[in-house]
């Protein structure tokens, strides 16, 4: 399954919160970056990297898993 691409809003930030909300993720590097607005992002952009403590069904989604002790 795909998630939502930024091209559906009309910003890349609005995007990123209302896909990750509700999910155990932290979003990290470039999906970070535009989400605190640090970085404008890219046009039609469908990737979102993620740290997350196991993969979910989206094929879209770059997930870094991460242990917890």
């Amino acid at each position: 399954m795909v998630t939502q691409t930024s091209g559906c809003y009309r910003g890349n930030k609005l995007w990123l919160q209302t896909v990750a909300s509700g999910k155990d993720w932290v979003l990290c590097h470039t999906s970070a970056l535009e989400c605190l607005e640090l970085f404008t992002g890219y046009l039609n952009e469908s990737r979102i990297d993620v740290y997350a403590k196991e993969p979910s069904e989206y094929e879209n989604v770059n997930y870094r898993i991460v242990e917890l002790r």
